[in-house]
């Protein structure tokens, strides 16, 4: 039998979001499922998950829960939220006993958590600046992971002086003073990338989505 002790966090698990028959509305992601339950987490080694193009790196570990009728519907189509931070479930050991623990091995989905740590290691810090009619310009510092393009890219009018900026939607939301959304293309929002001002063009805010929420902005900056 697990120690009331040893479980001291409250997690929620996820399920999959119905599909809706609204035409226009776009099916939400991961909403909850059931209630809260106590369990134990324990750190493991450190993941590596594919996103887009970028390998982030995501934590692993193994959460364990009493046995009951509701954890015992629980499945690896569910996720579970610990601390803030959602994982996949990819595998369930049942107990031979029903008086017993359930322990999940769990590893963290691709989030603005785990996007953090990356922008964290590879990222650079640019200014997003707004220029306006009424008033001094609006800028925002911003974190974000830039590149160039391979020559298989350079299609469509893009050129090797333009460089990919894949940037922190989070950074950009951050309080105080977020930047105004939406980015605009083609001459009013530029950013000033290692000390070069750049035009912002082929704004991507739909690709880099988790479960629907926006992790990343994928722009084309040009010189």
């Amino acid at each position: 039998m697990v120690q009331a002790g040893l479980l001291n966090r409250r997690v929620n698990f996820r399920q999959r979001a119905p599909m809706t028959n609204t035409p226009g509305v776009l099916r939400v992601g991961y909403v909850n499922y059931g209630s809260q339950e106590w369990a134990a987490y324990e750190d493991g080694r450190p993941a590596t998950i594919p996103f887009f193009d970028l390998n982030l790196t995501a934590k692993s570990g193994t959460v364990t829960v009493r046995d009951s009728s509701f954890t015992r519907s629980l499945t690896r189509e569910h996720r579970v939220v610990v601390d803030d931070e959602e994982f996949e479930i990819t595998s369930i050991a049942f107990p031979g006993r029903p008086d017993g623990a359930i322990s999940m091995a769990v590893v963290g989905v691709a989030s603005r958590a785990s996007f953090a740590r990356e922008v964290e290691q590879r990222g650079e810090e640019i200014t997003i600046r707004r220029v306006t009619s009424t008033g001094p310009a609006i800028e925002k510092t911003v974190r974000a992971i830039i590149s160039g393009y391979t020559p298989d890219e350079l299609v469509g009018g893009i050129t090797q002086v333009d460089r990919k900026l894949t940037i922190s939607a989070e950074d950009l939301e951050r309080e105080p003073n977020p930047f105004p959304l939406p980015l605009r293309r083609g001459g009013s929002d530029k950013a000033v990338v290692r000390g070069q001002l750049m035009t912002l063009e082929d704004i991507d805010d739909s690709s880099m989505r988790m479960a629907g929420q926006l992790i990343a902005y994928r722009v084309r900056a040009k010189g």
